[in-house]
């Protein structure tokens, strides 16, 4: 019988992974005599619940990806020291479940950094602060940037969202802007660009949007849900804006 393309390739996706996983472990060492080359720095370890005053490290520099012609805006590229990401709420060692907050702000905004489109370095007189004025709870994330940029962090280990089916979150833009949520995946941090959905609006400004989880489109040519790497969103020129309760719908 004829195997099965879509079975061939994530038992492929797997087994990258599971490589991947010995390689970080066995150290540099491993990492040099696999690659012919110098090896980067061990990764991060396994994820796992951790309270969110935690930071945790990066993960090992993924490959540069080629710039994006999206609105002069370049891809996200490897995670530097300064993109650590924070601590997570969640279990990552198993698939997120449906109806799961991912961020809430309500005590730090660890993790989060602006980054400059294309040099992927931080954006220089970015404001970051947590905000009272939020949608839900107590806090927001508020950041206000000189120059197109984008805003979000960078996983310490990949995440499972193949549970899910899109995310939410709530924004409010003081020039009413839509930023579009960035999100990198597989062992070659693949880019993929969702056009959010405006789902519900509040009379405070705050909007909730939506975006599917699903593959295909000149902005999304593939999206790895078994193995998300980072989520980004953009921020134009001169803007500030309000980031709060990112959900797993």
């Amino acid at each position: 019988m004829p195997s099965d393309p879509a079975a061939l390739e994530r038992a492929q996706r797997a087994t990258d992974r599971i490589k991947e996983m010995i390689l970080r472990s066995a150290g540099p060492a491993a990492a040099e005599k696999e690659g012919g080359a110098k090896a980067a720095k061990p990764a991060a370890p396994a994820p796992r619940v951790v309270p969110r005053s935690r930071v945790a490290q990066p993960s090992t520099a993924p490959h540069s990806s080629p710039a994006s012609p999206v609105r002069n805006a370049g891809r996200p590229a490897a995670p530097s020291s300064s993109s650590a990401s924070g601590a997570l709420p969640w279990n990552a060692d198993a698939p997120l479940t449906k109806e799961v907050i991912l961020f809430d702000f309500e005590q730090s905004t660890e993790g989060f950094s602006v980054h400059e489109p294309g040099k992927w370095t931080v954006v220089k007189g970015t404001r970051m602060m947590l905000s009272p004025q939020a949608a839900t709870g107590k806090h927001a994330l508020l950041v206000s940037s000189p120059q197109e940029s984008w805003l979000g962090m960078d996983f310490p280990d990949w995440l499972d969202f193949s549970a899910l089916q899109r995310v939410s979150w709530w924004m409010l833009s003081a020039q009413g802007r839509t930023g579009n949520l960035a999100i990198k995946s597989g062992s070659r941090w693949d880019w993929c660009e969702l056009v959010p959905v405006a789902v519900e609006t509040r009379d405070d400004g705050f909007v909730r949007y939506e975006a599917a989880l699903k593959e295909g489109g000149p902005l999304c040519p593939q999206l790895d849900t078994e193995d998300i790497r980072g989520m980004h969103w953009h921020v134009s020129a001169g803007d500030t804006v309000l980031l709060d309760t990112l959900r797993g719908l």
